[in-house]
């Protein structure tokens, strides 16, 4: 998608022009340059004459989200105020790049967290020695050009419909939390997010996750609960 804005020509006492003309009489050349600010990587823009008088419509765009520098000239000299700070971020989810860990698991009936042996699975080396009691799913929604889409974006969220076809099942579906090494502060992942879900019924479902309408990478996915801690009564 272009990132449009416009260029109006004025004289040195910024009064608008009704024509833009170089010392050849011709039209002024324009010209645009978008520099990314972590690596200096460099992309051409297009420019073209306005529809207002003494005006050109400039326009560039780029697959990467971050933190650029857009340099507009006239005539190989500055315009007033370039370069010009620009940061672009990710498009809405995409279900064909939006991916998703952990949902093809095998989890025990149980209580969730009120069941003590939750977490007994894992041996002192942290391997499983049996099925968890929760299931988990960890989602990665990214742009149609795969960049991860922004933390706090709140329609990456939202546009990703997840459902599980399990009876009485207890969900939490958030944004996955990290510390952010500059601030120390703790912030949302970009793109990350995470299910969460147990029952106490035992069967064979499937987890749903879509946005507008269409699956994402590997979706249904297929979870099994097994039976639950052997009760003696």
């Amino acid at each position: 998608v272009d990132n449009k804005f416009d260029i109006q020509c004025k004289d040195k006492y910024t009064n608008n022009l009704d024509k833009c003309l170089g010392p050849s009489g011709q039209l002024a050349k324009v010209g645009i340059v978008l520099k990314k600010k972590s690596n200096n990587q460099a992309s051409t823009g297009k420019s073209e004459k306005g529809t207002g008088a003494g005006t050109f419509s400039g326009s560039y765009s780029t697959a990467a989200t971050g933190a650029y520098l857009l340099r507009v000239t006239l005539e190989n000299v500055d315009v007033i105020g370039s370069s010009f700070s620009v940061t672009l971020d990710p498009g809405p989810p995409d279900p064909e790049r939006t991916t998703a860990e952990g949902s093809a698991i095998a989890i025990r009936a149980s209580n969730g967290e009120t069941d003590k042996k939750c977490d007994s699975y894992l041996d002192p080396n942290n391997k499983p020695v049996g099925k968890p009691c929760k299931g988990l799913t960890t989602f990665f929604t990214r742009d149609q050009f795969g960049n991860d889409c922004a933390a706090g974006f709140t329609s990456g969220l939202s546009a990703l419909k997840v459902s599980i076809n399990m009876p009485s099942a207890s969900t939490s579906f958030v944004y996955d939390k990290a510390q952010n090494t500059q601030t120390s502060k703790t912030e949302d992942t970009p793109g990350k997010h995470t299910l969460t879900y147990h029952t106490k019924t035992n069967g064979k479902y499937t987890l749903s996750a879509t946005i507008k309408g269409k699956h994402i990478k590997g979706s249904p996915f297929n979870v099994f609960v097994d039976y639950g801690e052997q009760f003696h009564g």
